[in-house]
């Protein structure tokens, strides 16, 4: 555990001396730390009036998180959670769309479906102002296009994003 907000000055001989312990041992422990780090300091600003947009949502997505349900699994599956904007985060009116990321392997499980949850999810999200549409999709990093990965934003949830590290 690393804490990330405090910064102190520390000798070199007295560093020369620690025994080195690795972090990590594969290349996705390293990349899931790296993810972590850069979390800190490069979060996207979404306008608020989006962030008014997804209240209901979020605060759902955080109540059910750790929950033994349906729900909760679903949740816990997710990798990310992905929104992109068309045309633009600017444009007086806006288009939604939001990538609910899973992982490989959890294809399905007991209960709902994907589309279940996926149309639950949305349903929490009213259409008002600017944003004309909000739609969405459950995929995994398979089934997106680079594009549409690098284009879109993630919807950064300390709890949903770094379950995995």
């Amino acid at each position: 555990m690393a804490d990330l907000d405090r910064v102190m000055t520390v000798e070199k001989p007295l560093v020369a001396t620690w025994e080195r312990t690795a972090g990590w041992t594969a290349d996705v422990e390293a990349r899931a730390f790296a993810q972590a780090l850069s979390r800190k300091r490069v979060r996207f600003a979404f306008p608020d009036d989006f962030t008014e947009l997804v209240t209901r949502l979020l605060t759902r997505l955080t109540d059910k998180h750790g929950k033994n349900t349906d729900e909760g699994r679903g949740l816990r599956a997710l990798d990310e959670i992905r929104v992109y904007a068309s045309p633009s985060w600017d444009a007086n009116e806006v288009m939604i769309f939001l990538w609910f990321v899973r992982n490989d392997h959890d294809v399905c499980f007991e209960g709902k479906s994907w589309a279940d949850l996926h149309n639950a999810w949305l349903n929490l999200l009213s259409i008002t102002g600017r944003f004309k549409s909000v739609e969405g999709q459950v995929v995994t990093l398979k089934d997106m296009t680079a594009e549409e990965y690098v284009t879109s934003d993630p919807l950064d949830l300390d709890h949903l994003s770094t379950a995995s590290l």
